[in-house]
């Protein structure tokens, strides 16, 4: 697997909490900006459009293979690790502070208008995370790049 497609796998894995292999098509925002993208990229609309359809919705979500495609297909080139610091800087409740908390990821989702139990972010964190209940930015670029370490 490419590192693209590992990075791509991880943040879908991030979203398939109950271990399907497939993501509610509304959590299909939330992995694209898991793996860099902004919110008002044009981009990624046009990635969540193609997803997020009736039939997705129908077949219980949609599957890593559909998602893994179509964001290849979509996707010129993948982030450098300054791109990387500047997503993970938008879940610091503090620009100063070293770590992500799960309150400052309900307040990222609560901005973006999705309605995630803390619990389920709590668990998200948690698997994210090597050392205990915060997410380091070590821990956000092994994720969203498939390596141990930065």
């Amino acid at each position: 697997m490419s590192s693209e497609n590992t990075e791509i796998s991880k943040a879908f894995e991030l979203f398939d909490q109950n271990g399907t292999g497939k993501i509610d098509p509304k959590e299909i925002k939330l992995a694209m900006q898991a793996i860099g993208y902004d919110e008002k990229n044009p981009l990624m609309y046009q990635i969540v459009a193609e997803l997020d359809t009736p039939m997705n919705n129908k077949k219980g979500g949609v599957s890593f293979n559909d998602f893994c495609q179509t964001v290849n297909n979509r996707v010129p080139e993948r982030e450098t690790t300054e791109d990387l610091r500047k997503v993970y800087n938008l879940f610091l409740e503090n620009p100063n502070d070293t770590t992500t908390t799960l309150a400052s990821i309900k307040r990222v989702a609560d901005e973006l208008g999705e309605n995630i139990e803390e619990a389920e972010l709590n668990a998200m964190l948690l698997k994210a995370s090597k050392a205990g209940p915060n997410l380091t930015f070590e821990d956000f670029v092994a994720i969203m790049t498939g390596n141990e370490k930065i």
